[in-house]
C-alpha cells in the first residue's frame, strides 16, 4: 500500500508535495527552535537541517478530530523523524518513549504527550486552565492532548523537565529509569497502559 493509499484509509488526503523552498524554509525554522530551545541535548544545526531538509513532506486534508497518532516513517514530522531509531533490518524499533518489538508497541500515548509538551515548550506557549470532559485543570497545550499534557508534565516534574526531554529527543531510557528509580517499574508500565487508554477513549468520543 502507498502512502496515498494508506493515509485515505484515515481519511486524509493528500493534496501536493511540498516544494523544496518551503521544505527548507520549514527545515530551518524548526531547527533554529529546537536548538533555541533545547541548547544542552548535543544537536548542532546543520546535523538538524540536513535531517529535516530531506523529509518529504505534504500539504494535505485532515479531518477535524482526528486525534489517533498515524505514522508513516519515511515522511512524518520533524521531532518524530528525529526520534526514529531502527534495528539492522531497518526495522522501526523506538520512537523516544515509544517501543516497537514486533506488532507489540508500548508508549505510544505516553510519547505523544511527551512530543507536545516539547513542541508546546519550543512554541513558547504557557500554561492554561481550561474545562475537558467536565474536568478543570492546566494544560500548556490546550487544543491537542491537553489532558495528556498535564499528565506527563506531572511525570516531569518527579524527574525533572530536562530529563524527560532528552529521553523523547534522543530516544533514551533516562526518564523511564528516573521514574521507575522514584516509583517503581509497575507504576511506570500502568501509567504508560493508562495513556493509551485515555488516548483511545478519546478517540471514541471524537
Amino acid at each position: 500500500m502507498n502512502i496515498e493509499s494508506a493515509l485515505k484509509k484515515d481519511g486524509i488526503t493528500v493534496i501536493a508535495p511540498l516544494d523544496s523552498e518551503s521544505v527548507n524554509e520549514i527545515a530551518k525554522s524548526v531547527s533554529e527552535s529546537l536548538l533555541l530551545a533545547f541548547p544542552n541535548f548535543g544537536f548542532t544545526f546543520e546535523a538538524l537541517y540536513k535531517r529535516f531538509s530531506s523529509i518529504k513532506m505534504y500539504m494535505a486534508d485532515i479531518p477535524h478530530g482526528l486525534s489517533e497518532a498515524s505514522y508513516f516513517y519515511k515522511n512524518h514530522e520533524c521531532i518524530h523523524n528525529l526520534q526514529e531509531v531502527t534495528d539492522e533490518k531497518g526495522n522501526l524499533s523506538r520512537l523516544g518513549l515509544c517501543t516497537f518489538k514486533g506488532s507489540k508497541v508500548f508508549g505510544m500515548a505516553l510519547n505523544e504527550a511527551a512530543v507536545q509538551l516539547a513542541s508546546s515548550n519550543i512554541l513558547g506557549s504557557t500554561f492554561e486552565n481550561v474545562t475537558y470532559y467536565g474536568i478543570n485543570f492546566s494544560t500548556i497545550s490546550p487544543n491537542c492532548y491537553p489532558l495528556l499534557c498535564n499528565l506527563i508534565s506531572q511525570m516531569a516534574y518527579a524527574t525533572g523537565e530536562e530529563v524527560l526531554f532528552d529521553s523523547v529527543l534522543n530516544s533514551s531510557d533516562y526518564f523511564r529509569n528516573k521514574f521507575v528509580a522514584l516509583c517503581g517499574e509497575n507504576v511506570y508500565n500502568q501509567i504508560a497502559n493508562s495513556f493509551d487508554k485515555i488516548l483511545e477513549l478519546e478517540e471514541k468520543i471524537i
